[in-house]
This record gives C-alpha cells, sequence and structure tokens, in this order.
C-alpha cells in the first residue's frame, strides 16, 4: 500500500488515492468488535471503464459496528460518494443505522413487496441467507475466473485461499482462519452488479460486468 493510517480505531491501507470522476464501491462486513472476535472489513474497489474492478484500499478492525459505519461512510464520501453494500446480519443493522443516521444517500438497499403487494418496503443492506451466501459467492468466484478483479491485498488473498467448500456444500473459511475480508469483497462485487455507475470516467460504451436487475 502506498498509505497505512489508523482511522477510528481500524487499519486503513490505501493503494491508489481517490481519483475525480471515478467509480467505487464499497462492500461492508461488519462485526461486533470484540479483540478477540471477527474483523470489521469494508473493502473499496474502483469500477474501471474496461469492466475491470481494483482494489484501491481497506479499512479492518475491531470496533464498536456503530463507529466502524461511521468511518465507513467518511471514506465512501472520500471516494467519490461510493456505494455501500452493508451486511445486514447481526451487527450489521448497527451499522446500518449508524450510516442512515448520516443521511448517506449511496446505501444499498432492496425494495420488498408485503401485504400481497399492496405496500412497498426497503429492506436496508445486504442479508446473507442460505439462499443469497451462494449469489454473494458466485459473484466472487466468477470476477476470479474472468479476469476482472485486479486484488492487490495479500491478506485478502491469503483468506481466499483458505475460503472452501465444506462436506456440507457450504463456502466458508477452513477452521482457525478468517473470512472475513472474503465476505465484504463479494458484497462489494454485488455492489458493482447491482448499484448505478456513477463518474465521469465510466464510460457506459465500455465492456462491462452483467448488471443484474
Amino acid at each position: 500500500p502506498i498509505d497505512t493510517t489508523q482511522r477510528a480505531g481500524s487499519t486503513f491501507k490505501m493503494w491508489e488515492r481517490p481519483i475525480p470522476g471515478a467509480s467505487y464501491v464499497i462492500g461492508s462486513d461488519p462485526a461486533e468488535g470484540l479483540a478477540h472476535g471477527d474483523n470489521s472489513v469494508s473493502q473499496v474497489l474502483r469500477r474501471m471503464p474496461d469492466g475491470m474492478l481494483r482494489k484501491v484500499a481497506v479499512l479492518v478492525g475491531k470496533c464498536d459496528p456503530d463507529l466502524f459505519g461511521k468511518e465507513t461512510v467518511a471514506i465512501a464520501q472520500e471516494y467519490n460518494d461510493a456505494w455501500i453494500v452493508a451486511e445486514s446480519n447481526n451487527h450489521g443493522m448497527t451499522m446500518i443505522r449508524a450510516m442512515r443516521e448520516l443521511a448517506y444517500p449511496y446505501l444499498y438497499s432492496q425494495k420488498a413487496q408485503v401485504d400481497m403487494g399492496q405496500t412497498e418496503s426497503r429492506k436496508w443492506g445486504w442479508q446473507t441467507t442460505g439462499a443469497t451466501r451462494p449469489i454473494l459467492v458466485d459473484g466472487l468466484v466468477s470476477a476470479f475466473r474472468e479476469g476482472l478483479l485486479d486484488e492487490v491485498d495479500y491478506e485478502t488473498l491469503e483468506e481466499c485461499v483458505s475460503f472452501i467448500v465444506g462436506p456440507d456444500g457450504k463456502a466458508e473459511a477452513q477452521s482457525g482462519c478468517k473470512d472475513d475480508r472474503v465476505m465484504a469483497l463479494g458484497l462489494a462485487i454485488q455492489g458493482h452488479l447491482r448499484c448505478p455507475l456513477m463518474g465521469t470516467i465510466a464510460d457506459p460504451t465500455a465492456p462491462s460486468m452483467p448488471t443484474l436487475e
């Protein structure tokens, strides 16, 4: 990285400074914030005109999820108001609540129909379930396989190597390993697939990864 700093009790590594007009997306996987627990991770990717995704920064720490969320928003603002896809499971709602309190407008959400389709509600963030986890993992695998992801963080790559499919068919970290960086990276890729491409550098005629409706 070209710079490593401490932000809100977390470590921020930067490989590329924000480029005016470029489009960015952030995947954020929060944890409880305990010293012996999982890491909270926010992965920052640049959405390039040729369809590539380039890793430009990562925030990793064990601070409280609300503080981590606020710092992630600060980073998103620095990176040209990047879209944020935050996992909503468990402590994710605490993080998302802190983001919404800041009125950050580029926070991923899903629309849901309730009352037999008569009422539309909004579900903030990405909820990882038995149905959505394979989507997240498949998107990550596809990006690596097609050579669309320029991943420069060796710690993320190490987690990817130890991220395996178990006997039960579930993709997860090997025993004794972590997958926080992997999940945050997968969330960022889903953000690229699902969120509008913004920025003056983005060329609408350039080939890109397919967009999911």
